[in-house]
């Protein structure tokens, strides 16, 4: 998880938090919406980033083996060709 995603977490429950006990200044509360919102985009994004990982790591050749594993097969078919 990114840090990022645990900042938004945290600022996530504090504005629940601010919002259900009404108990917020409007400063307060505008910053923590702003705050709460950027981090919900963020959050949009990463899904739809990993989303589009995962389906295009189902097209790479060596689906299903490590990283590891495909990217010295990669370099082992260079060393053979040459």
């Amino acid at each position: 998880m990114c840090k990022m995603c645990v900042a938004g977490s945290k600022v996530e429950k504090m504005y629940r938090s601010a919002v259900s006990s009404h108990g917020i200044d409007s400063e307060s509360a505008r910053k923590l919406m702003k705050t709460y919102q950027d981090f919900k985009d963020h959050k949009m994004l990463v899904d739809e980033q990993r989303g589009r990982f995962i389906s295009l790591e189902g097209n790479l050749e060596n689906h299903g083996k490590s990283y590891v594993d495909g990217h010295f097969g990669v370099l082992s078919k260079w060393f053979d060709e040459s």
